[in-house]
């Protein structure tokens, strides 16, 4: 069910009750062959299969490529118009292997390392299409997670994502530039930052390689991207972080759950970011002169960082003309990969 009077079906003709439990808008996570005990599989990601079948993870991680050929996949989505009457709003038929085929094409330009609750462990996975739509159009609950709730737009939603995955379509540009929206309000958030956050690069990954042609899109640093937006991202996760390690240096509870300044500052200086940083360098100032006196050794490895981007910046051409436009969602890449550099075995 993706809607109050909205339905999901799907079939193989070799399988009419679908007993491999194949439900392409559940979340796809492939995982690698290991040695672990059976009782740890319960833990493993599942992908489009629930409990019941792993054949599409299979697939996806080579384990499995001989893929019946001759059998076919059927999907269709039903709505109730009134008692008595329905319509069709989607109906395709493909062969089992274009299936595979296209779910792994999915998966490969939407992964994006995500949380995983059970296991306590990031995973590479792709989010499900309900988390898509619950992002994009939701606000976070009392429980920490993002709710849409608006049932008709999170139907239309995942019914929108559905040919991306079949079809072949490119994501609607719409929905990148809301989740951007999105991820320019960071107060709006609080518990589902990370989740948001996470999503977000999964979108804007799949934007990149629709869009612009690009082959691939990871979470890695990459001190060779030059792009304003990309550079700007770097910088501020710099400072958060800088701010975060003075907090938990001789400080009280209360200071070290606080938000940084960063944080405070992140919605104005998506918009202006050159204005919002000069205010940022002097709110950051006191924390770097605490941190020369405790930790002389980190303080300048972020003033070398710093130092390098502000100098990338500068170079970067028509920079003085351009420094204060809104950034794209390259700063969140920039952003993002800055942060996970930090944390990095």
């Amino acid at each position: 069910q993706i809607g109050k009077s909205c339905i999901l079906i799907n079939w193989f003709s070799d399988d009419i009750g679908n007993s491999e439990s194949m439900n392409l808008t559940s979340p796809i996570s492939p995982y690698d062959d290991t040695d672990e005990e059976d009782e740890e599989d319960e833990y493993r990601p599942k992908t489009l299969g629930g409990s019941v079948s792993s054949a599409i993870n299979d697939y996806i991680t080579g384990k499995e490529r001989n893929v019946n050929s001759e059998g076919k996949f059927y999907i269709m989505i039903l709505d109730k118009i009134s008692n008595g009457r329905i319509s069709v709003k989607y109906f395709r038929e493909l062969p089992k292997s274009d299936l595979y085929e296209r779910v792994e094409k999915w998966y490969n330009s939407t992964n994006w390392p995500i949380y995983n609750g059970m296991t306590k462990k990031f995973s590479r996975q792709t989010p499900s299409l309900f988390r898509y739509a619950d992002t994009i159009f939701g606000v976070e609950n009392d429980k920490g997670y993002m709710e849409c709730r608006n049932s008709k737009l999170r139907t239309k939603t995942v019914e929108r994502l559905l040919p991306c995955i079949l079809d072949h379509k490119r994501i609607p540009k719409d929905l990148k530039s809301r989740m951007l929206e999105n991820l320019c309000k960071r107060s709006s958030y609080d518990k589902a930052w990370n989740s948001v956050l996470a999503v977000g690069c999964s979108i804007f990954k799949k934007y990149k390689i629709d869009y612009e042609n690009k082959r691939e899109v990871n979470e890695l640093l990459d001190t060779n991207k030059q792009t304003r937006s990309y550079l700007y991202g770097r910088l501020l996760a710099v400072y958060e972080k800088l701010e975060q390690d003075v907090l938990r240096i001789n400080s009280t509870a209360t200071e070290v759950k606080r938000t940084t300044n960063a944080e405070r500052l992140w919605s104005a200086y998506t918009k202006t970011p050159a204005r919002t940083l000069r205010i940022l360098e002097d709110k950051i100032r006191p924390y770097k002169e605490r941190l020369s006196k405790s930790n002389a050794g980190t303080a300048k490895y972020y003033d070398i960082i710093t130092t390098d981007i502000m100098n990338c910046l500068s170079n970067i051409d028509n920079f003085e003309q351009e420094k204060n436009k809104a950034l794209n969602e390259d700063f969140v890449f920039g952003y993002y990969a800055q942060k996970q550099d930090f944390y990095k075995k």
